[in-house]
């Protein structure tokens, strides 16, 4: 007899606003430790130095594995264990990294600090406040789309907003329908071997994901609509400078050393 898997649990609001918050006081924390420390041992704390460099390579594969477990869900992963791990692995990624800075801001790569917090509050703002305000957009009647108290002329705009809405979402289905006639549109989401073996059908299909968030933009608040697709893109931003980043110490000591000696574990010396 087989037995039930148990479902994975979502992360809770209050579960996620602690975690953030914990995370915040301990990197606070562990940034004016490592100052404190490279301030006595100067070669030991130093953020290139063989323990902070290795702190920073932990942290940067586990900021690299939070970006892949967000991704869970366009691979056939299971969504809400992808995203109890995408945050977990983010902040341990946030603390590395923060340690292995020791406060030495004017060294650090200054942007991929800033992208990396502004990932952390969009993507806590998106899960717990975005998330209720969206909810309350489409399950509140004062939320524009009906509203029985409404005058006749918004009565008339929330029904042609409705239409609109509906319009679309007839197109969505009857695409999907035509490919996969076993998915729900209301759950489905483009996946990399529905773009390896659909392309045409992926490249379709997700242009009218476009034409919604766009629709849907006209009618809410901007933030509701589009938070996602700029939590992405930060996310691509931060992962392509952390390339670059990770290059330049490597190969190209030389030009970030400014005119020293690297003391840090590097290929090659490089500069231009």
């Amino acid at each position: 007899m087989s037995m039930a898997t148990k479902p994975t649990l979502d992360l809770g609001d209050q579960t996620l606003r602690r975690a953030v918050v914990v995370t915040s006081i301990i990197v606070l924390c562990v940034v004016v430790a490592g100052a404190a420390a490279r301030a006595t041992w100067p070669a030991v704390f130093a953020p290139g130095a063989p323990l902070l460099q290795s702190t920073a390579i932990l942290g940067a594969l586990l900021l690299v594995g939070a970006f892949v477990a967000a991704l869970a869900k366009r691979f056939g992963g299971a969504a809400r264990a992808g995203f109890r791990l995408h945050v977990w692995l983010a902040l341990l990624g946030v603390v590395l990294v923060a340690f292995h800075s020791t406060g030495a801001w004017s060294k650090a790569p200054m942007s991929l600090l800033v992208i990396t917090l502004a990932l952390v509050a969009l993507g806590g703002w998106g899960r717990t406040r975005g998330a209720h305000a969206m909810a309350a957009t489409f399950g509140s009647k004062r939320g524009g789309f009906t509203n029985q108290h409404a005058s006749p002329e918004d009565v008339s705009q929330s029904a042609s907003r409705r239409a609109q809405f509906a319009a679309l979402i007839e197109r969505k289905r009857a695409l999907l329908a035509a490919v996969l006639t076993d998915a729900d549109e209301a759950q489905f989401s483009v996946q990399a071997i529905h773009c390896l073996q659909h392309p045409l059908f992926a490249w379709r299909y997700q242009r009218l994901v476009l034409e919604e968030a766009q629709l849907l933009g006209r009618y809410t608040l901007r933030a509701q609509a589009w938070w996602r697709l700029v939590h992405q893109l930060l996310a691509w931003s931060f992962v392509l400078g952390l390339l670059i980043h990770i290059v330049l110490v490597t190969f190209f000591a030389g030009y970030v050393a400014d005119g020293k000696q690297p003391y840090w574990w590097h290929i090659s010396a490089w500069d231009f």
